[in-house]
């Protein structure tokens, strides 16, 4: 899946870098654990918010991680790759970004915007994806 996130240009970008990686994770496992609803809801727990996990919310996480097998490899770069049974189930590549001007804009702080393109894919994304051409896209504006 492809998608794209326009931002203002003097947003912190490491930290929706990593709320990104978070929602891509629990999407996944709400996913892998759809058919297990005692499992979606302790997730659910973990993940109160959309953010980014406060450490005594990862330990939970890492616990449920560790009981079904489930391995998170962060590579602090920006990719996130997620195994099952040492095999790859899903991706998050490191994000790329495009500075835009946008000259209609009369206040030259608001004519500098960033494009975030995120990159990434699940097992479950490619069982959808042959009825696909080039995979879905989505695109959404954070700041104001």
């Amino acid at each position: 899946m492809r998608g794209t996130i326009l931002l203002n240009h003097n947003e912190n970008t490491a930290a929706i870098e990593k709320e990104e990686q978070s929602r891509f994770l629990r999407g996944f496992l709400e996913q892998c654990f759809e058919s297990a609803p005692d499992v979606i809801n302790q997730i659910g727990e973990i993940w109160q918010g959309n953010g980014t996990l406060p450490v005594t919310q990862k330990i939970k996480l890492r616990s449920i991680l560790t009981t079904y097998g489930i391995v998170v490899k962060d590579n602090n770069d920006g990719q996130l790759d997620i195994y099952l049974d040492n095999e790859i189930m899903g991706s998050f590549k490191k994000p790329f970004y495009k500075l835009h001007r946008d000259l209609t804009q009369i206040d030259r702080n608001k004519q500098f915007y960033l494009e975030m393109n995120i990159e990434c894919w699940t097992a479950f994304d490619e069982a959808g994806a042959s009825s696909e051409e080039g995979g879905a896209s989505e695109k959404q504006e954070v700041g104001g």
